[in-house]
């Protein structure tokens, strides 16, 4: 196709007899469109165009009178009156086709906590685009509740791109198309956009602790401080505190422990042995589970008894 404003629109081309040429447009319509469109690869035919629409050719007009039925694979395959038999056809009668585009077919290859890998297939054949490239992609996602609209360009042409930056646990919707430039004229024209995938990303349990920021203590109590997971995937949900003594309660061996809220990043153990070492480990909690715990050994005051004078 020759002429159009994008790759898929313009002057039918035809390759015979070692020559390229035109096609009258005499009998031209949808069904010649189709067979046109469809051979090429660029999608459905949108209309037959007729009367030299996309800039007039030049040289031999090769067909007329096409009689496509629509299902032909290539132009050369429908009737008309022979090679070279236009009759008193002109470059003014030109015909030509608006194709739609093909529709880039897309479907996720992997998926993580935070970003999808999406293959990209029926891409537009290079090799019948003549004086245009495919310069980048230009990809649209958001919340599968239609909110957070994200589009962005993906350059240099390739079978499979990547989104990341997505939030673990949510459910988002991708579609893609490419956008092509016709050569040395800063004009694009993005094509269809392919088929809708709807993904959730991957909860995990949520990042750890990293460190405590800050303790105090006393004969029984111990107060600690700490800072928000720096990753946490999904939703935080709480933090669970295990803690034990060297000095065991006969009847509570096991390590005792508590769940904290989220909004908190601090808490005060009551109720402890004075002049005990104590190991606290402190998770971070998400829906699915606990993360790594970071621990700290603390140990209380010793009580300090103050002789009374008789």
């Amino acid at each position: 196709l020759n002429g159009g404003r994008t790759p898929f629109k313009g002057r039918v081309v035809v390759y015979q007899g070692g020559s390229w040429g035109n096609i009258c447009d005499r009998n031209w319509d949808l069904n010649d469109a189709k067979v046109v469109c469809n051979q090429l690869g660029f999608g459905n035919a949108i209309r037959a165009t007729r009367g030299g629409v996309f800039s007039p050719g030049s040289g031999t007009l090769m067909m007329s009178n096409v009689g496509c039925v629509g299902h032909e694979t290539a132009i050369s395959f429908c009737t008309h009156n022979g090679w070279r038999n236009v009759g008193s056809c002109t470059h003014a009668n030109d015909a030509g086709v608006i194709c739609s585009g093909p529709s880039p077919t897309i479907s996720a290859t992997s998926v993580t906590t935070t970003s999808v890998v999406i293959s990209i297939e029926n891409l537009p054949q290079l090799k019948y685009i003549v004086r245009f490239s495919i310069n980048w992609y230009k990809v649209q996602y958001n919340l599968a509740d239609g909110t957070g609209v994200t589009m962005f360009n993906i350059v240099q042409p390739r079978d499979s791109i990547t989104v990341d930056n997505l939030v673990p646990g949510k459910t988002y919707v991708f579609k893609v198309a490419y956008v092509a430039r016709r050569n040395n004229i800063p004009a694009n024209s993005t094509g269809p956009f392919s088929n809708s995938i709807t993904i959730t990303t991957i909860i995990s349990v949520p990042g750890h602790v990293n460190t405590f920021s800050g303790y105090t203590i006393d004969m029984e109590t111990i107060h600690i401080s700490w800072a928000p997971p720096t990753v946490s995937h999904g939703n935080l949900v709480g933090y669970y505190l295990e803690y034990q003594g060297n000095q065991v309660d006969s009847d509570n061996p096991s390590p005792l422990s508590v769940h904290i809220p989220s909004s908190s990043t601090s808490y005060e153990l009551h109720g402890l042995y004075s002049d005990t070492l104590y190991n606290l480990t402190l998770h971070a909690e998400n829906e699915v589970g606990r993360s790594e715990g970071v621990s700290i050994w603390l140990k209380t005051y010793k009580h300090e008894c103050n002789e009374v004078d008789n």
